[in-house]
């Protein structure tokens, strides 16, 4: 057991490491995918919303809305919360109260949203689901390459 505490502490370096990997990849999706919905000030605000959700401090959302001339629709919200919170580990209900919190989904039930986020309907914003145990975004990945 001599090695004990040096392995336990790579390990916590390591899910750190990776935890922030995670977060950069969620932060540069969304500064990707959001503009044409969402005003600079805005766009700011949903990372600082999307921080809070991952800490589990869902107190602190701040609501905002989409641009008047280009709207976020119900599924594309939905589906944006699904790519996210799926990379983050966010349950699903976690990922419902967010968007109902932040864009104030009024008409909306919290089960209604949960059972549909990963939904197959047409929306400007896909369902992106990544390879097992990887956390990177195929639309991003593409423009890369």
């Amino acid at each position: 057991l001599d090695g004990y505490e040096e392995a336990m502490e790579i390990n916590e370096r390591k899910s750190r490491e990776r935890r922030i990997e995670i977060m950069n990849a969620v932060r540069e999706y969304t500064i990707e995918v959001m503009p044409e919905f969402l005003s600079k000030e805005d766009l700011a605000t949903l990372l600082e919303n999307i921080n809070y959700m991952s800490c589990g401090d869902t107190d602190k959302y701040v609501p905002l809305r989409s641009k008047i001339d280009n709207p976020l629709k119900s599924p594309d919200l939905r589906h944006f919360a699904w790519n996210i919170g799926h990379r983050l580990n966010i349950p699903m209900r976690d990922r419902a109260l967010f968007i109902k919190s932040v864009f104030e989904l009024r008409e909306a039930t919290i089960e209604y949203v949960e059972k549909n986020l990963r939904d197959s309907v047409p929306s400007k914003i896909k369902i992106d689901v990544p390879k097992k145990g990887d956390y990177r975004f195929k639309c991003m990945m593409k423009e890369a390459a």
